[in-house]
């Protein structure tokens, strides 16, 4: 049986990931840091106190051997992890950046918090210190185990990504084993996302675009200006499950690489078998979709989901709204014909991850 922490954590609160949250201060400590004038900042300029903070902090920044913890080795090495218990630390530092979606553009990375994403080949592992002690010969048994990666994660060679520490290094080679990062209890619940942390974030590259810069897949998801962060990767893992291959986001949809949405994702994201597009504005999206009938969701619709596989050409593109305003005129515009979802007249609408469920469903069954 799965130990309580290796169980996926479904239930989350029904609120929109904030996608430029910081770390959660400790309480009474000041919230301006040392670009703005805060205490730790008063009095050095900014590359000094980083010197002066790499050598004050240099010992709790340390390689934890296995023979110091009593670890198994792993293929003929000692294995090694790398602890840090200060907010000061620059390993800490960059990690939580990468809550922000500038600072994941900057450095190619993202997180991916949970012990299922230790079997896909992480870049870099941060576990939370009591889970670490608890559990580190598991920990290291999934990562050894991996095998849920996908061809395209093990080609994936990207950019390296320096920590801020030779022990923690990541050269950008896919393939290459990952560093491990313990932190404190204190610093993990501070970049957490999940209210019921199982104490682990996998860090993955994002990978670089390659291929045609058009839709490619036989069935093509449009999404405009989705924002809830859980909607889109329901949507990724749905449309992992009936192989829709092409994802076409328009302008002000939240980004692929939100934490919230690699987790709901279930492993869709981080395969990285969907090509992800982006579209700016609706001649964008019709260059993106040149071949394609394209179907936009209505609720007035001429053509039931019941009778769409009559309707299929074979190079298909769906367009699904916001939440809250459904499909935009100027991508109406766009479709050639308009998709309805039958429903009971008291219901006013779908959820936009259910109403994609049932109208690749209904593609499936053709």
């Amino acid at each position: 049986p799965k130990e309580s922490w290796e169980l996926q954590v479904e239930a989350e609160e029904d609120v929109d990931e904030e996608e430029d949250r910081a770390p959660r201060p400790p309480r009474g400590a000041s919230r301006r840091g040392p670009e703005e004038g805060g205490e730790e900042g008063r009095g050095a300029p900014r590359r000094q106190r980083d010197e002066e903070e790499d050598e004050e902090y240099a010992p709790r920044d340390r390689r934890r051997s296995a023979e110091e913890r009593g670890e198994p080795r792993g293929r003929g090495q000692a294995v090694e992890a790398l602890e840090v218990g200060t907010r000061r630390s620059i390993v800490y530092q960059r990690l939580t950046k990468l809550l922000t979606k500038k600072g994941r553009q900057k450095v190619s990375r993202y997180i991916a918090e949970g012990a299922k994403f230790l079997r896909f080949a992480p870049r870099t592992v941060f576990v939370r210190m009591s889970r670490w002690d608890e559990s580190r010969d598991k920990i290291l048994t999934m990562l050894a185990e991996r095998g849920e990666e996908g061809p395209d994660l093990l080609d994936a060679d990207t950019n390296p990504l320096e920590w801020g520490s030779p022990l923690l290094r990541d050269l950008g080679l896919a393939g290459d084993p990952p560093g491990i990062c313990v932190l404190s209890d204190e610093l993990f619940d501070s970049v957490t996302t999940q209210e019921a942390s199982q104490g682990i974030i996998c860090i993955f590259a994002v990978p670089k675009q390659r291929g045609t810069e058009w839709a490619t897949g036989n069935r093509v998801i449009v999404l405009d200006a989705v924002k809830d962060s859980r909607n889109l990767g329901v949507i990724m893992r749905t449309m992992e499950a009936f192989d829709a291959k092409t994802l076409i986001l328009s302008k002000g949809s939240t980004d692929v690489y939100n934490p919230k949405v690699v987790r709901c994702s279930m492993g869709a994201v981080v395969r990285g078998g969907l090509q992800v597009l982006l579209a700016e504005d609706s001649n964008e999206l019709r260059d993106l979709l040149k071949g394609y009938q394209i179907f936009s969701t209505d609720m007035n619709g001429e053509v039931s989901t019941a009778d769409l596989p009559s309707h299929l050409t074979g190079k298909d593109a769906f367009i699904f709204g916001n939440e809250a305003t459904g499909v935009s005129a100027d991508l109406q515009g766009l479709a050639r014909k308009r998709l309805r979802i039958p429903i009971a007249d008291q219901v006013e609408s779908l959820n936009v991850g259910v109403s994609v469920g049932i109208v690749l469903h209904a593609v499936a069954a053709r």
